[in-house]
């Protein structure tokens, strides 16, 4: 996928899409390809730090109604950060991502999770940590994006030395 930062088409994309059809490379020249990252890193950021900071994979977090909500709530501090950014996502775009969790193989967890249950380094910065900096930017609340910031964050680099 891929297209303008700033929406739309150009001859440029439109001449890139064809040659890579030609090439026989799938792609997809998106009209508001900004709002499509976004619409992904609304799922990455509540899939990720929800598995990481419970510790569980997505059925068990779907199948609870507190957990679910949290994913939920998660992914909606995201839209409303995005939406602050001027990206223009899907008036669904939360009940998409629900729906895209719910159809993940129920064992399924996140790179996040493997990483911190492995004692490896975290891309949590450029999560939930993005999602809190710029809601502070834009006077966006974030709590569930901060609250899993903040539990992870002293595994950022990987399992911390304890005293």
């Amino acid at each position: 996928m891929f297209g303008e930062l700033g929406g739309g088409t150009s001859p440029r994309t439109e001449r890139l899409h064809e040659v890579l059809q030609r090439a026989g490379i799938v792609a997809e020249l998106h009209p508001n390809v900004q709002g499509a990252i976004w619409q992904k890193f609304l799922f990455i950021c509540a899939f990720s730090g929800v598995t990481a900071v419970t510790r569980l994979p997505i059925g068990t977090i779907l199948a609870d109604p507190v957990t679910r909500a949290l994913f939920q709530g998660t992914s909606e501090e995201v839209e409303a950060v995005a939406r602050a950014c001027g990206i223009d996502l899907p008036a669904d775009c939360v009940g998409q991502a629900l729906a895209t969790a719910a159809a993940a193989e129920p064992r399924a967890s996140s790179s996040l999770y493997r990483a911190l249950a492995g004692g490896r380094r975290l891309e949590l910065e450029s999560l939930n940590g993005e999602v809190v900096r710029r809601g502070r930017e834009h006077d966006v609340s974030t709590p569930l994006n901060f609250a899993i910031y903040a539990a992870l964050r002293p595994y950022v680099d990987g399992a911390p030395a304890l005293p």
